[in-house]
């Protein structure tokens, strides 16, 4: 693995999740990217990704979590909700907030979904992972961690099937690394 690159950890407790990324990936699957069974908060060190809602709304799923565990997070983000030009998080603009936590010290956002009870979409799948892919690229956390954690996008509370967003992630991932 390079040194400059970030492990990226895919980690789901539904091994129906954990199963479609491997086979979406395939043999391509580079050496810097890990598919783990398990709880994303106790899957080690790591950003935490999470494919949240336009609003903010920390409601449901791994936003609660984060909610529960980061008590400040829900108003950090409200706060950077409000400079937005359309007062919500644009899908393709995941956002990083630091949380000050050594284990996991920041959080991205990528909006997935236009409010908490909206359906995920396979579109907004590609569209919001391909925008977290591109920001660890470009931004690679120097000074926090080196490596990712990242959910399955629409695949809980949002109702996607497995194999679709699993296929949308990978598409998405090797979009990204295209030159």
């Amino acid at each position: 693995m390079d040194e400059q690159r970030v492990e990226l950890v895919f980690v789901d407790e539904s091994p129906d999740v954990v199963n479609s990324w491997a086979s979406a990936f395939g043999r391509r699957r580079p050496e810097h990217l890990k598919f783990m069974l398990g709880n994303l908060f106790h899957s080690g060190p790591g950003v935490i990704v999470t494919p949240s809602n336009s609003e903010g709304e920390l409601s449901a799923g791994v936003d609660f979590q984060l909610k529960m565990l980061f008590p400040e997070l829900e108003a950090k983000l409200e706060q950077h909700i409000r400079i937005e030009p359309a007062g919500r998080l644009h899908i393709e603009r995941p956002v990083w907030i630091e949380t000050g936590n050594i284990e996991h010290p920041a959080v991205i956002f990528s909006a997935l979904l236009n409010s908490p009870s909206d359906p995920a979409t396979p579109n907004r799948v590609y569209k919001a992972s391909l925008a977290v892919f591109r920001l660890v690229q470009q931004h690679g956390f120097p000074g926090l961690t080196r490596r990712v954690l990242i959910p399955g996008f629409g695949t809980g509370v949002a109702g996607l099937d497995a194999d679709v967003a699993a296929r949308k992630m990978c598409q998405a991932y090797f979009r990204s690394v295209e030159r």
